[in-house]
Order: structure tokens, then C-alpha cells, then sequence
């Protein structure tokens, strides 16, 4: 099962990428966000693969990298293990019974692990990101 298979309306993202929705290995962790409202923890991830075929104002922008914000709602547990500046990370989005589990892991010791009821992508933006420098 694929993390878009997890989330609540994937219907943007699929409008976007269509059936090759990209897996979140590699992905650019941006930062994790705790809101005590839900509660929720929401993930902003760049997606380590550009559509294809993007949306025309992104390809007339000429961005080359798609960002995501991953909410996890009704969330009963969270635990961080460490803290790293490496910000490239797998992000595992899964199904476990009847609650939600997003796990990051990265090469160094970082781990978050976010248990909740339900999973969504509650923006979908695009920018440059100068590859030049």
C-alpha cells in the first residue's frame, strides 16, 4: 500500500503526478508542526520527484520541486528520538489497524513517529530550487 492509498482525498496530488505518485524516500524535510487543535502534527515535505506533466503556471515558472504539507489529525502519540540538521529523510505514511502511523528515518539517528486517526495533504505548492549553487 502506497502512502497516497493512506491519506484522506488524494485527489490533488493524483491530479498532479497521476499514477506515478512519487514514494516519500529521499524526501526534503522542511519542518514538523504541532498543533494542539486536533491534535495534528503536519509534516512539510518536498516531494523527491517532479510531475511530468506539472500544472501550465509551474511549468511557465519554470519550478522544478513540488512541496506537500502532510497533516496527521487526532493524533494520541508522538515521539522524537534525536534531532538533526540532515532535513533528507523516508517519511513512511501506513494503515495499522484503525489508526495512522507516519515514521521518518534518515541515515543519521533522527526518528519521529506520529500515530493518529486520519492522514491528509492539506497544501500542494511548487518553487525553484536553485540547483546551480
Amino acid at each position: 500500500m502506497s502512502w497516497i492509498d493512506v491519506v484522506d482525498d488524494p485527489r490533488g496530488i493524483r491530479a498532479i503526478y497521476g499514477a506515478r505518485v512519487p514514494a516519500l524516500v529521499r524526501a526534503v524535510l522542511h519542518e514538523i508542526r504541532l498543533h494542539r487543535d486536533g491534535p495534528r502534527v503536519t509534516f512539510v515535505v518536498d516531494l523527491p520527484e517532479y510531475p511530468r506533466s506539472p500544472p501550465r503556471r509551474w511549468a511557465a515558472q519554470r519550478f522544478n520541486t513540488v512541496q506537500i504539507h502532510l497533516t496527521v489529525d487526532g493524533v494520541h502519540s508522538v515521539t522524537i528520538n534525536g534531532l538533526s540538521t540532515t532535513s533528507v529523510v523516508d517519511l513512511e505514511l501506513m494503515k495499522v489497524g484503525d489508526e495512522v502511523r507516519a515514521v521518518t528515518s534518515a541515515k543519521s539517528s533522527s526518528v519521529v513517529d506520529v500515530r493518529g486517526r486520519w492522514a491528509w495533504v492539506n497544501k500542494i505548492s511548487a518553487y525553484l530550487v536553485d540547483t546551480a549553487g
